[in-house]
């Protein structure tokens, strides 16, 4: 048969080590400077036949067992013990202020402890849940006395029978051989060798008394307790039974409640997990919005400035077409008070006049030389001037009428053009604004939604009511 032995020692956030693993599997000698954790790593060893903090070498002033070695939430010192059927591991850790034990039936891993994210994990139902589902866990173990009687093998429950090194109801002088033997007690060997062996033999021992008064204490206990249960009433009831009933069914609602708890703490976490990384979301969203919002302010006072600019600049184009409207009613006006018409047709008549001379003078030739008679001369010639003279009026009245029309049209086509300048840029400018109010209306809508989702989120609080509920119960 293979014997069971220490074969590894682990720390983790332990004595001001992040992570070591020691092999303890055969001779194991400790050299080193002073301050390297030779004392460290031995009161640890020690700790594991002793569980006694009292009696492992600390000095006056120096940190306590538990201080030293379980400082954080997250400090663990793992043992693996080997046998014939396979490891297991003893994990003990700080509960309450102070160290307790937990044995799992299966060799050490390091991932039940530590996540991929290189984390040490302190809730104990995160790392059960690392643990395989078909490796027993016990529960928490708070005395080490307890513990002793365990590995030892002085236990009357059968479920730790397994994790045993010897089996012995007298080993008290077992770690106390080993405790002397760790501090560097002067000792004789002999002696540490038949303390050990007289401590693993029923052979030869007295008999204690007290031990048999509390085994005869405990029957009477137990048989009043079993005949409690038969113990029935005048009207047939059996009262110790009922109340059992109560408490199994109040002990299975307990069980359904935790269970409940459990569920309502994993949806929990889960919501706030999810809240965690919503609410980031929606916060840069709204910042992206709030971004959004003040570029279209700045676009729209950039439009607003163009605008402006260009309002003003067709104001001002307005404003000369329209001083230059000004400009020719003032020049018409004053035109027609120096009877400009007059003035322009005597102008016009310059080249008739010219013509008119030309033609007097082609006249006074002919009229020389054609005629003798003086009244015959001076009959053509008349005749000849009130024909020049009407044709010279139709022709000034033909270039009035025509420079009239043309001024008219003129005067008309800047007006319609004017006109249609300042429609297309009134057009623009309303249809601009409206596109920016409506595009400012749909952002100051989505911040709005944004920041109410973000108030519903943060007011959330899912199955509040469930878990009053169950704390009131508890």
């Amino acid at each position: 048969m293979k014997m069971k032995y220490l074969d590894k020692i682990i720390f983790i956030n332990s004595a001001n080590i992040p992570y070591a693993e020691i092999s303890v599997d055969g001779n194991v000698h400790f050299t080193g400077t002073q301050g390297v954790g030779k004392s460290t790593v031995l009161r640890a060893l020690l700790f594991f036949y002793n569980a006694d903090k009292q009696h492992l070498g600390i000095q006056q002033g120096q940190k306590s067992f538990d201080e030293f070695y379980f400082r954080q939430s997250n400090s663990y010192i793992l043992y693996e013990v080997a046998r014939e059927n396979g490891a297991y591991t003893i994990l003990v850790c700080r509960y309450q202020g102070r160290a307790s034990w937990r044995f799992i039936d299966a060799p050490y891993k390091r991932e039940w402890l530590i996540d991929n994210g290189k984390q040490v994990l302190s809730d104990w139902v995160k790392i059960r849940e690392r643990i395989d589902k078909n490796v027993a866990v016990s529960a928490r173990i708070e005395s080490g006395v307890m513990f002793k009687d365990i590995i030892f093998g002085n236990t009357r429950d059968h479920k730790y029978t397994r994790y045993a090194l010897v089996q012995s109801s007298h080993y008290q002088n077992i770690p106390r051989s080993i405790q002397n033997v760790f501090l560097n007690t002067k000792l004789d060997a002999d002696f540490v060798k038949n303390t050990i062996i007289q401590s693993m033999t029923d052979e030869d021992l007295p008999i204690d008394l007290q031990t048999y008064r509390r085994l005869v204490t405990d029957f009477e206990r137990e048989y009043d307790e079993i005949d409690c249960w038969f113990r029935q009433t005048r009207d047939g009831n059996y009262p110790v039974r009922q109340q059992a009933l109560k408490i199994a069914e109040q002990g299975r609602t307990i069980i359904a409640l935790d269970q409940q708890l459990s569920d309502v703490w994993y949806m929990l976490n889960y919501a706030v997990a999810f809240s965690e990384k919503r609410i980031p979301i929606l916060e840069n969203k709204a910042t992206e919005i709030e971004a959004n919002i003040e570029k279209e302010h700045k676009r729209e006072k950039e439009l607003t400035a163009e605008y402006d600019k260009e309002k003003d600049e067709l104001n001002q184009k307005l404003g000369a077409e329209k001083g230059k409207l000004k400009d020719i009613a003032q020049a018409r006006k004053e035109f027609e008070a120096i009877c400009i018409d007059d003035k322009l047709a005597l102008a016009a008549r310059e080249s008739a006049i010219r013509q008119e001379v030309a033609a007097k003078q082609t006249l006074l030739d002919g009229l020389l030389k054609a005629h003798a008679s003086i009244a015959e001369k001076y009959d053509i010639a008349r005749g000849k001037l009130v024909n020049a003279r009407q044709a010279f009026e139709n022709t000034q009245k033909e270039a009035y009428y025509k420079k009239q029309s043309e001024l008219q049209v003129k005067r008309k086509n800047l007006e319609e053009e004017r006109t249609r300048n300042r429609y297309h840029v009134m057009e623009a400018f309303n249809s601009w604004r409206h596109d920016s109010d409506e595009r400012l209306q749909m952002l100051l809508i989505e911040l709005n939604r944004a920041e109410s989702t973000l108030k519903e989120l943060r007011q959330w609080h899912p199955m509040a009511n469930e878990i009053k509920q169950v704390i009131s119960v508890h």
